[in-house]
Order: structure tokens, then sequence, then C-alpha cells
């Protein structure tokens, strides 16, 4: 969609709610969810810092008082009348992560956590932090 307003996730769309972009069901009607875009964070700092200002720049109305509407759609001149929590808060830990990690310490401190992931079949990696190890193709 642009440099600064992108981000596809499950949302409300002008029709009720929806999937855009999600694997299997491919769609996307031009809805975009603003706090995917911003909670991508950890993975895409300069990114989502550059959309999270975008948005509100080009359109005002999807932040309000509790943060971004849940879904906005450009080409329809419409946004959800809703801000949903999750949303939120996946936009709160993923700052907070961003900022020093916290939320990511706190989570694998658990005894519980790591066994989940052990079983799960997870591992430590020592190729670095997430940003700066090599991306690899798995099963290939």
């Amino acid at each position: 969609y642009g440099a600064t307003i992108w981000g596809l996730s499950a949302c409300d769309i002008p029709s009720g709610y929806g999937a855009q972009g999600a694997p299997g069901w491919i769609t996307d009607n031009g809805t975009l969810a603003p706090a995917a875009a911003v909670a991508s964070v950890i993975f895409t700092p300069a990114e989502s810092q550059a959309s999270a200002e975008g948005f509100i720049a080009q359109y005002p109305t999807c932040y309000g008082l509790y943060g971004y509407t849940t879904g906005i759609n450009p080409t329809q001149n419409w946004k959800s009348p809703d801000v949903i929590g999750i949303d939120l808060g996946q936009v709160m830990l993923n700052i907070e992560n961003a900022r020093d990690g916290s939320p990511w310490s706190w989570m694998m401190s658990q005894t519980r956590v790591k066994d989940a992931f052990w079983r799960l079949g997870f591992s430590t990696s020592k190729d670095g932090t997430l940003t700066t190890r090599p991306l690899v193709r798995l099963g290939k």
C-alpha cells in the first residue's frame, strides 16, 4: 500500500470481520489493520514507527481516545468504529519489548513457558539477535 500505510491482519472490514491476507483464502479488499503495522515494531522498527505516524497523518480519524481503530479501508472511505483490546495489547507489549525486551524476558523466565517451547521443538539460537541473524529457508 505504501511506505507508511500497510498492515494486513484479521480485523473489522466494511462487511463485518475478516482475515485480510490470510493464507488459504487470501482476501484483500483494501482494509488495513493499523495495529498490525505498529505491533510489528519488534521486527520492523523504522517501518512500524513510520506507519504509526503515517496512519495518523493521512487518516487522523483512525486514531482516537483509546488508540487505533481495528480496521480502516481508505479505498471505501471507511473505518471501524471499534477499538479492540487485543489489538492495543499487542501494540503495547511489542513496543515495550522493542524498547527493552522486558516482556520477552519475563515470559522466558517461566519454567512452563520454557518447557512448552522445548516440547514444540524450539531451541536456542547462537546466530545473534533477531534483527542481525540471517534469514534461513527451512525445509529446503
